[in-house]
């Protein structure tokens, strides 16, 4: 199965499992949901440790994409299984989250990739850690909108939510 069904299949076992189907199909999606449950939850914990560094540094933080719709549209974390986080934090603290992920021991996704250089080439950067943790860092919600207030009608319209405990 390609990797985009079968990250379905979780969202199948749950709505299934809630209309009491029975079928010898069933155990094996058990087993893909609590596989997806895992990993989610090793994901949101380090996503969440560097949240809380962000927040104590006094950088405002954004969820996009999966950890938006997880914490905002799902009823439980493993239904939108992901492989990163994507945060969204303004760009003139970019240098400084970026120094703060690689204080905590996070890595350029490219290893080829230098901050400096992606600072100023792009308007997002992949970090990994040693435990299975990936983040997405962007500075800017597009990578075609780096112009000044680019993103400021995001900002405005964000809502304050809970991520395990951050």
């Amino acid at each position: 199965m390609d990797p985009g069904s079968n990250r379905l299949l979780p969202l199948l076992y749950y709505n299934l499992s809630q209309l009491g189907l029975e079928d010898p199909l069933m155990k094996r999606m058990k087993g893909i949901y609590r596989y997806y449950w895992a990993q989610n939850q090793l994901l949101f914990h380090h996503a969440a440790v560097i949240l809380d560094a962000f927040q104590q540094n006094k950088i405002e933080t954004m969820l996009l994409k999966g950890g938006a719709l997880v914490l905002l549209h799902y009823d439980d974390y493993v239904l939108r299984p992901m492989g990163d986080i994507d945060i969204l934090i303004p760009p003139d603290k970019a240098k400084l989250a970026i120094n703060l992920l690689l204080d905590a021991n996070w890595q350029m996704k490219a290893e080829w990739m230098t901050a400096e250089k992606t600072l100023k080439r792009s308007s997002a950067g992949a970090f990994v850690n040693d435990h299975g943790g990936e983040i997405d860092l962007h500075w800017n919600v597009f990578p075609q909108g780096r112009q000044p207030h680019a993103d400021d009608e995001f900002w405005a319209e964000s809502i304050e939510t809970n991520f395990m405990g951050v």
